[in-house]
């Protein structure tokens, strides 16, 4: 009897141990899964950080069929991305983005405008639609050419950018460039002078588009055709909101376009890339006022632009693109 007594207390004694090994097992097994998990986590997060380099390689031009990609910058670290694609010789969809190149050689933009050209035999543009300004995407950079990713419209599906090829040059016609040259240096200067004397503005040197350094601000310049100009300008407040200006005027001068009918623009969009309410509760696009005044001055390093109403862009050198 004793010696069963002696045998039921020894197996108790031995379940008891390998219950506290059990439990011992758990509490060493957890907090181990937990610490891997978050090194895994702060892994994943280090691989996955974008990295943006400068390159200077990337900047030129390069076509596709009907369509032509241009990117310039001034420090190969800001990239101004331009693609004009010509729908018929007088009508062309034309996009302009800022962007930065990753150290994978991806090019991320956003806020890009779309716009509808249509122009004149002449070249001069007629009329300009805005279709959008809050595009987004990314410029594939590889052995084979630039692959564009339109995330806004899927635009660039399939297309293939390569570099443009290079014009030949031959002696003939070297010496015709050199001719013409020539010739064209000889009407400037005259033409100069006439305007010296008269003090006329000088016609056709102003319109275009110019952008600043950051690409937060672009300011684009229509010639009327009757010695006025409209002037559009596009500053990025954010990622999501935009604000826009168009003003008239003539330049006084020579090179200053004084205006008093400055009218401002508000627009925020949603995650779904349309106009939503800003932090205020105001339905976008919304005009904020009609009495802007100020003025632009072309110089030849580029555009200032002297805002009188609210100062955004005081002391700002928008470059001619």
């Amino acid at each position: 009897m004793k010696k069963r007594i002696a045998l039921i207390v020894a197996l108790g004694m031995l379940a008891c141990g390998m219950t506290a090994c059990g439990g011992s097992t758990e509490s060493t097994v957890e907090p181990a899964t937990e610490a891997t998990t978050e090194a895994t986590e702060e892994s994943t997060e280090e691989t996955t950080e974008v990295v943006y380099i400068e390159d200077e390689s990337v900047i030129g031009t390069y076509v596709c069929d009907r369509a032509k990609l241009d990117i310039t910058s001034n420090d190969a670290k800001t990239f101004f991305i331009t693609v004009i694609w010509g729908a018929s010789a007088s009508e062309t969809a034309e996009w302009d983005a800022v962007g930065h190149l990753d150290q994978d050689h991806v090019m991320h933009y956003e806020a890009c405008r779309k716009q509808h050209v249509v122009y004149a035999e002449n070249g001069e543009a007629t009329s300009t639609e805005v279709i959008y300004s809050d595009g987004d995407g990314t410029l594939v950079f590889t052995d084979k050419g630039v692959e564009w990713h339109d995330n806004k419209e899927d635009a660039g599906k399939d297309m293939l950018f390569t570099p443009a090829p290079e014009e030949e040059t031959t002696e003939e016609t070297t010496e015709e460039t050199t001719e013409a040259s020539t010739e064209d240096t000889t009407a400037a200067e005259d033409t100069t002078a006439a305007e010296d004397e008269t003090n006329a503005p000088l016609v056709g040197i102003f319109e275009g588009t110019y952008i600043e350094s950051a690409g937060k601000g672009v300011v684009e310049i229509i010639n009327n055709m009757n010695d006025t100009y409209t002037v559009h300008v596009r500053w990025n407040e954010s990622a999501a909101a935009v604000n826009e200006w168009e003003f008239s005027g003539e330049f006084s001068g020579r090179q200053v376009l004084e205006y008093t009918n400055g009218t401002k623009t508000r627009t925020v969009y949603g995650e779904d890339g349309n106009a939503t309410v800003d932090e205020d509760g105001n339905q976008t696009p919304y005009t904020v006022y009609t009495d802007g005044t100020g003025y632009v001055k072309v110089t030849d390093e580029g555009l200032y632009w002297n805002d009188e109403k609210e100062h955004i862009a005081d002391d700002v050198l928008f470059v001619k693109q």
